[in-house]
């Protein structure tokens, strides 16, 4: 066996010897422990990519993303993922995703991580996230690293429902007695599910002036998450004046929309996107005539005539 050693490790030194004779620079830790050392050599670098991003409601059409080991592994690696976003998982939107992936052994592995199970849901609620992280290296080689750069990648699932917006009058009974307001109801024909706030752009017209015969309103209408309408009140402004029925137009014009809605999902109903109510006035006037000047007479002279006064 010493010959094997002498020849592997060169002559003996005739220097400092340890007690089994092979000199200082090999030891007991040089023979039996250099093949571990070379094991711990292997390692990779592992990156998160999407591999498939086309995710629907329509099909339930699943998504994946792929984790790649670039360098050469002697075990199997298992890395911790954290799963977020704005899609649920647990069969809401999707199923569960698991906690941990495993990637094989070899040069240049990689495991995909499938998001499937998708939910085609009658939900309004946009294009909704599944996020993945890679978090960290539960076992495997110990030199493996997770590129930083690339650790998080997301898909959307593509949300296919289809939103309509109208405005009804909601309280027609507008009235300076009392006084009485109207209301009008801007309406989703679907709750809005986005999670977000869907606003409504509309303008004010008719022969009621905005500001004077009712309380300025500004033009913007928020539909909350989770609900279907908001009103929009016509709230009266009593005055002194004489005047006629005034009508009060409401005319739908735009829409505002979360990042995440996509706009050829959602439109303006062009047979409802405008509607009036009148606010009827409480005001009158009594109409008298009086003589001003009652004497008149008939003279050779200049005419002398007599005058009324209506007022």
């Amino acid at each position: 066996m010493f010959d094997f050693i002498k020849n592997r490790f060169g002559k003996k030194s005739h220097g400092s010897q340890s007690r089994d004779g092979l000199g200082s620079k090999l030891s007991k830790r040089d023979l039996f422990l250099e093949p571990l050392e070379d094991r711990r050599l292997l390692a990779a670098d592992f990156s998160l990519s999407v591999s498939d991003g086309d995710v629907t409601e329509v099909g339930a059409n699943p998504g994946e993303f792929t984790v790649l080991g670039t360098g050469t592994t002697a075990v199997p690696t298992v890395i911790n993922l954290t799963i977020a976003g704005t899609a649920t998982a647990g069969g809401t939107d999707y199923s569960t995703i698991s906690s941990t992936v495993t990637i094989p052994a070899g040069t240049n592995t990689s495991q995909t991580i499938d998001v499937q199970g998708i939910i085609d849901d009658s939900l309004f609620e946009g294009d909704e996230t599944v996020i993945v992280t890679l978090d960290s290296i539960a076992s495997g080689d110990v030199g493996n690293t997770i590129d930083q750069a690339s650790k998080t990648q997301s898909v959307d699932i593509v949300d296919d429902e289809l939103a309509v917006v109208s405005v009804a009058v909601q309280d027609g009974a507008a009235s300076e007695t009392g006084p009485d307001d109207g209301a009008f109801r801007i309406s989703l024909d679907k709750a809005n599910n986005t999670g977000d706030t869907i606003t409504v752009n509309y303008i004010m017209t008719g022969v009621a002036t905005n500001g004077t015969d009712y309380a300025t309103v500004d033009g913007t209408a928020e539909i909350a998450d989770g609900n279907m309408f908001v009103d929009v009140l016509v709230d009266v402004l009593p005055d002194s004046i004489v005047e006629a029925t005034e009508s009060v137009t409401i005319t739908l014009n735009s829409l505002t929309l979360p990042s995440h809605v996509d706009a050829g999902k959602i439109s303006i109903d062009t047979n409802n996107d405008e509607v009036s109510l009148d606010i009827t006035d409480n005001d009158s006037a009594t109409v008298s005539i009086a003589a001003t000047d009652a004497t008149g007479a008939e003279t050779s002279g200049p005419a002398d005539g007599g005058v009324f006064t209506v007022t």
